[in-house]
């Protein structure tokens, strides 16, 4: 039984969710992404586990926070089910009761009792794109990143409500690789993301500007969170 009003429902299956977030979608702040997650959910007749107390809400669990006008080809979301549903009937009804800029790329229903995604995830993987002018010469930019990468330290400031501090961005970046198609400049990173501490690809970008593979004031065109990583057996892996 929950504090107080109703007890708390009892979870027997995890309905989790590859999702693409897209066009107007990227504009979303965190929590109306969650908003908009189970106003879906709610449409598409889910039976979701409800929290317990006056006031129950879906039991749902959400991939770190994505900032705003970023795109993604990888959110993962939980939703606790108190019916177990097979991953086909979840997808077919949640599909067509998703907004605009988000798509179901996969649906797998898993055994309940598994970690927030939040607590479990610890990289992500994103592509930056720049126009031609903001970039240096493709050699100078190898050197400035093999430079960053073989760095004792690469000391970053970053700005938080708190104020502004000093973050040595180094041990937070696990790979960055440099890729030049026809006019389109990219920058590919593998960065430390979740509750253990993470790198904003803005950090990276302010790191690259100081070590002369970008110019002063550069800024990507587009930026697109490619995919979200555990630890399994010492190697990153999607979580389902």
């Amino acid at each position: 039984m929950g504090p107080a009003g109703r007890p708390f429902d009892k979870p027997v299956a995890v309905a989790r969710l590859r999702l693409t977030k897209a066009g107007p979608a990227r504009f979303m702040s965190h929590l109306d992404f969650i908003r908009a997650i189970e106003r879906s959910a709610r449409r598409a007749g889910l039976p979701m586990a409800l929290s317990a107390g006056f006031h129950p809400h879906p039991r749902m669990s959400f991939s770190p926070a994505l900032a705003v006008g970023i795109s993604s080809e990888c959110e993962f979301v939980d939703i606790e089910l108190r019916e177990k549903l097979a991953a086909g009937e979840v997808a077919e009804r949640l599909e067509s009761c998703l907004p605009p800029g988000i798509g179901l790329v996969s649906c797998s229903v898993i055994d309940p009792g598994v970690p927030a995604l939040s607590s479990v995830i610890r990289a992500a993987s994103y592509r930056l794109e720049f126009r031609p002018e903001d970039v240096g010469a493709a050699d100078e930019v190898v050197r400035a990143v093999d430079a960053m990468l073989q760095a004792d330290a690469v000391p970053v400031t970053r700005t938080t409500p708190k104020g502004v501090r000093e973050v040595d961005l180094r041990p937070l970046v696990y790979d960055l690789r440099f890729e030049r198609r026809d006019e389109l400049s990219s920058l590919h990173l593998l960065v430390a993301a979740g509750a253990e501490g993470s790198a904003r690809p803005l950090d990276v970008v302010q790191a690259l500007v100081a070590y002369g593979a970008l110019r002063d004031g550069a800024r990507p065109i587009r930026i697109i969170r490619e995919g979200l990583y555990v630890l399994r057996d010492g190697k990153f892996a999607f979580p389902c």
